[in-house]
């Protein structure tokens, strides 16, 4: 801007800044977060500029910067993921990254929550390992974060952990509120495929029920006992999500591997099962699935390599060798 005074010109330059605050978000949940800087090392930038600012002990950044519009870039703290509280990724402002951040502007905050392995808890049921290979036989690193009151494997207070052999690791959790756990040598029947193959009274030679690999979910047919593929390329997935009404019944065998790549919700009063000679793969898409899972193969529940992993909620059965991976 100019000052003009009795023909003296002065110039002077009025200072834009972009400024914000990172936090602790400890709880994922962006209303307990403290301000902090994690120790040092954390920058703000404004992309494709030359323009930057440390982020101080107190969480506060501030980059000085000439007025205009800019892509905010903030340094992820290591051991850190930006958090996925009520407010989404971010906590509603966005992280790491903000875009169409104005210069001059307050308020530009990132939330950072420690980074955690996937973890799950059992509702209403018992778990069951029968190792016998010793080491950690049930895994589930339930973090700090939890509230206390839910920070169990099982959340039935009567619920039980039976395991043969080896250990339990559930880092800040415990079995129960009930406590209840026991090791036991008795294996039980093993009810595989080659088991209900049998007492469902499937044909020597049965005939697929689909043309693909790919199934949709079937209209519903009240005189049929259970339907049947063996895919040939090895895998059966689902051409989309299948919802199971109130009063239909479905039983599945699948003589190979299958794939969980859509949603399965299956309403009170209907059934579904899966029956499979194989492994069944859950996709990283997938948010709930719903049913009984028999398998001679393992469970495995995929993860993604960057972002956020998706909740998964199961209504029903799994197989006892199940596990999570990131691919």
């Amino acid at each position: 801007g100019t000052y003009s005074n009795e023909g003296n010109s002065q110039v002077f330059r009025v200072a834009s800044f972009v400024s914000g605050t990172v936090y602790l978000d400890a709880n994922n949940s962006c209303s307990t977060s403290q301000p902090s800087n994690f120790g040092g090392g954390m920058t703000a930038s404004l992309r494709n500029t030359g323009y930057s600012g440390a982020v101080g002990s107190d969480g506060q950044f501030s980059i000085d910067s000439p007025a205009g519009s800019y892509t905010l870039d903030m340094t992820v703290p290591s051991g850190y993921i930006c958090s996925t509280g009520p407010l989404g990724t971010g906590c509603g402002g966005g992280c790491p990254t903000q875009t169409g951040v104005n210069s001059p502007s307050t308020g530009n905050n990132f939330f950072f929550t420690q980074h955690r392995s996937a973890w799950w808890q059992v509702v209403g049921g018992d778990v069951y390992a029968g190792s016998t290979g010793g080491g950690t036989v049930i895994r589930s690193l339930i973090p700090g974060s939890v509230p206390v009151s839910q920070r169990h494997l099982i959340l039935s207070p009567d619920g039980v952990v039976i395991y043969r052999t080896g250990s339990l690791a559930l880092d800040s959790g415990d079995v129960s509120a009930g406590g209840y756990k026991a090791r036991a040598a008795y294996l039980g029947k093993r009810y595989d495929f080659d088991f209900w193959k049998a007492h469902i009274g499937v044909d020597l030679n049965p005939s697929n029920d689909w043309s693909v690999d790919s199934m949709s979910k079937p209209s519903y047919n009240a005189n049929k006992v259970y339907y049947w593929l063996t895919p040939a390329g090895g895998t059966a997935q689902l051409s989309s999500d299948w919802a199971v009404a109130n009063g239909e019944k479905y039983i599945v065998f699948v003589d190979g591997n299958l794939r969980l790549n859509h949603n399965i919700t299956v309403a009170n009063g209907g059934f579904l099962a899966f029956i499979v000679n194989g492994d069944i793969t859950v996709s990283s898409n997938v948010t709930q699935v719903d049913g009984v899972y028999v398998a001679d193969g393992r469970w495995v529940t995929e993860g993604v390599t960057s972002g956020y992993d998706n909740q998964l909620l199961v209504n029903g059965t799994l197989p006892p060798r199940a596990r999570s991976c990131s691919l």
